[in-house]
């Protein structure tokens, strides 16, 4: 398994437009590291390539990092930063697996034109908790807490176990606590920086 972190940004990205913090304003002068992309990530697994979320800039992201398959999306949630670049799929040449939460899947596709989005398409409805199998890994979506319904994922590849979640706070279920303890990789994204915070595993 390869893990390529296309975006590891807040929401608003680095810097941020009509932003004059120190940090916004170094980011725009040096650029390099100091610039972070939204959230995004792709992880390449035998003969699949899984893509977590479509931020609005996820054709220049793609683009930048030089790739050109994807076998399939998985949607933690609705959130623009997370799903503003979805309608670029619809110019994308070959059919992809949708994994989404249903009522999410319902919410995005009714902003994303659903009739579009099914014509290159084929909607993957997952449940937290219930293993999607492949034939050399498999992946098990969990809940995470966060302002709308989100949705982590956990991958199963041989004997390595990868946990990534995105926008998570600090408060994990019991059950989730259990999925990701000695993950071997473990990847959280948190949108609340203003507190130093741990999780104890």
């Amino acid at each position: 398994m390869r893990i390529c972190f296309l975006g590891s940004g807040a929401a608003e990205g680095s810097p941020a437009i009509s932003c004059h913090c120190e940090h916004c304003d170094i980011a725009r002068r040096k650029g390099g590291v100091l610039e972070r992309k939204r959230g995004a990530v792709l992880f390449d697994l035998p003969d699949y390539k899984l893509l977590v979320d479509a931020p609005p800039d996820i054709r220049e992201l793609l683009n930048s990092n030089g790739i050109k398959e994807i076998s399939g999306i998985f949607l933690t949630h609705e959130h623009f930063d997370h799903v503003g670049g979805l309608k670029e799929f619809l110019y994308w040449n070959k059919q992809i697996d949708f994994f989404a939460e249903p009522e999410v899947f319902r919410r995005v596709a009714g902003k994303m034109l659903r009739q579009e989005l099914n014509q290159v398409a084929f909607h993957f409805a997952f449940h937290p908790g219930v293993d999607i199998i492949f034939q050399d890994f498999s992946f098990t979506p969990f809940e995470v807490r966060h302002t709308v319904p989100c949705y982590g994922l956990i991958i199963y590849e041989n004997s390595h176990r990868v946990v990534y979640a995105a926008d998570t706070s600090n408060r994990l279920s019991n059950y989730s606590l259990t999925l990701i303890r000695d993950a071997d990789v473990l990847i959280l994204n948190t949108p609340f920086s203003q507190k130093r915070w741990i999780i104890h595993i």
